[in-house]
């Protein structure tokens, strides 16, 4: 009998958005490889509707907007129920044989499933929630007032967590630190997916040098990172956060993004807070090398002097960011990249769940 797998996940369309890119890939990939796969989302964006729908993937909405930090605060509050509203919605539409939950925002799925076979993929952005101090720089007292449910939701997610079938996480960095986090063992990795079709070397086009960062908006901490960077050699940021002296690329395409990866000397990815690192998989697979502090998901991806560089320092990363501007990167090390891309690509990363949960499609 075919397999049948619904997956469930928070809002499905910002383009810039990790965790959209990451359940849309995997949908695309799974249903590539014989799954008879169905998606139930809060919101999916017109364009989502028609790249599922193209691949034969059938996809109910809540046409519930979520997303963004008022919305993840609110996760913190006892009530808040995302997750369960998708489980049974998804439950009442298809009968899967198993449920992929692909949203942090929805852990409580499992509570809506009624113990159904269920798959909790963790990005890390939950504990976010929990352990990041940019979540309250500048929220005031609003803020503040929600860390008194800290601990009780920190129990109440660790709860939730322990009772699905298999807990897997978006890189083995997410692994540990959710494993340690919530006192319950994640079983594997599953990487975030990347189109090969889309994001690949493409031939140079002429003009000045420049390093690609992404960032969207004024909250990200690389901002004063890269402004010092582009007082040194131009630096094109895309996503839309302004930054001195930096050129600003708004919301481009998958094909203009995959042209300014491949079109950059260096991609440079500052955050010490990022669980995998899109920016760093999609760079390599067009072919160029990254700069990455050595932490976290980013620093699994790169082999430093190999495919980018892994950097113990911010002077050393601003070091070896202008070093490629001005020197080039060699062709070697840009083949490097898409070698170590493969790993990333839809078909890889589909084969691979496909193995670790014993399924045949």
């Amino acid at each position: 009998m075919e397999l049948r797998v619904t997956l469930l996940s928070a809002e499905l369309g910002n383009r810039m958005s990790g965790q959209s890119r990451f359940a849309l890939n995997l949908a695309l990939g799974l249903r590539r490889s014989g799954i008879e796969l169905s998606v139930c989302a809060a919101a999916a964006s017109a364009d989502v509707r028609r790249t599922l729908q193209a691949a034969g993937v059938p996809l109910t909405c809540l046409e519930r907007t979520v997303g963004g930090r008022a919305y993840q605060s609110r996760l913190l509050l006892p009530g808040s129920h995302l997750g369960r509203d998708l489980a049974q919605v998804a439950v009442a539409d298809s009968p899967a044989d198993w449920f992929l939950v692909l949203s942090d925002e929805a852990v409580d799925a499992v509570e809506g499933l009624g113990g159904r076979p269920a798959v909790y993929i963790s990005n890390g952005d939950l504990s976010l929630l929990f352990l990041n101090r940019r979540l309250y720089d500048g929220r005031g007292i609003a803020m503040r007032a929600l860390s008194g449910f800290m601990a009780t939701n920190l129990l109440r997610h660790a709860e939730l967590i322990g009772q699905y079938r298999r807990r897997l996480a978006n890189s083995e960095f997410t692994r540990q630190f959710l494993s340690y986090l919530y006192g319950t063992l994640f079983d594997g990795v599953v990487f975030p997916p990347v189109d090969p079709t889309v994001f690949h070397p493409t031939p140079p086009t002429p003009g000045e040098p420049y390093v690609l960062a992404l960032a969207r908006n004024r909250a990200e901490p690389a901002l004063p990172f890269l402004a010092e960077l582009a007082k040194r050699v131009p630096v094109t940021v895309v996503g839309g956060a302004r930054v001195a002296g930096c050129q600003t690329v708004n919301a481009p395409s998958d094909s203009e993004l995959a042209a300014w990866y491949a079109g950059a000397q260096v991609v440079v990815a500052p955050t010490i807070s990022e669980f995998f690192g899109y920016s760093v998989a999609e760079s390599l697979a067009c072919g160029t090398p990254v700069v990455v502090p050595n932490v976290g998901g980013p620093a699994e991806q790169v082999r430093d002097g190999v495919n980018g560089w892994v950097c113990g320092s911010i002077d050393e990363m601003l070091s070896r960011a202008e070093g490629a501007v001005r020197a080039g990167t060699t062709a070697s090390m840009r083949q490097h990249c898409v070698v170590s891309s493969r790993p990333y690509t839809i078909e890889r990363v589909s084969e691979s769940l496909l193995r670790t949960m014993g399924w045949s499609a």
